[in-house]
């Protein structure tokens, strides 16, 4: 039985690499979702750009709790082949919800880049493609740059509802601890812990990205 508050770092740390895990896969996941629908949301056609205002709406509109319970519960039902472990059922669920929220983000970046910019570029003679490629996506970036810390902050907090499908990360750990050792103050104000200790980092992260790509494409454009 484990007796004293000591052995709590020894039980809820090895569950952090798993938080991790989760946290990075679903940050590709959800990044991925994120810049399809927002580009869909620029396309011409307007059954895209539809389907992908329909997709926004409805999945920021749903709890992360309520998908990731459909996501492991429900699609068994549909099919045997849809059962998936709870690790990825909470990067699906994650991937889903949060895409749609930073695909807003990411369409705002965009028509950031005003329309005489965009306008420029047709006139020297670039595709509507090449067009995104070097004008309008080099400089949608750095407006995205922090949502997307943001964005990967949130999701290291979300990897928290996994333990409700039993995922073994830090949460898990930490109730079941507390089941052995009736210490639940200690217990969460130690996860609590583990949690600001992995984030703090990437906001520091976040804002040195963003002032060395501000730097870089100030350089660039002086160069230009």
């Amino acid at each position: 039985m484990i007796e004293t508050a000591s052995s709590i770092p020894g039980f809820l740390i090895p569950g952090a690499p798993l938080t991790l895990k989760i946290t990075a896969v679903s940050a590709v996941a959800v990044i991925g979702v994120a810049i399809v629908m927002a580009l869909a949301r620029e396309s011409r056609l307007v059954a895209v750009r539809g389907a992908a205002r329909v997709y926004v709406d409805v999945f920021r509109s749903v709890p992360l709790l309520a998908m990731i319970l459909l996501v492991f519960f429900g699609l068994p039902v549909l099919s045997p082949t849809l059962r998936f472990s709870g690790f990825w059922c909470a990067v699906i669920a994650i991937g889903i919800t949060e895409g749609a929220y930073t695909a807003e983000v990411y369409r705002a970046a965009l028509a950031s880049v005003g329309r005489p910019q965009r306008d420029a570029a047709a006139s020297i003679g670039l595709s509507r493609t090449r067009s995104y490629l070097d004008v309008v996506l080099p400089q949608a970036v750095m407006p995205a740059v922090a949502p997307t810390v943001n964005a990967v902050i949130w999701i290291i907090k979300d990897t928290t509802l996994a333990s409700l499908i039993a995922v073994n990360e830090m949460t898990l750990r930490a109730t079941s601890l507390i089941n052995i050792n009736a210490k639940p103050l200690s217990t969460y104000a130690f996860l609590l812990l583990l949690y600001v200790v992995v984030t703090i980092p990437l906001g520091y992260l976040g804002r040195f990205a963003e002032r060395h790509l501000g730097a870089r494409l100030d350089a660039g454009s002086r160069l230009r």
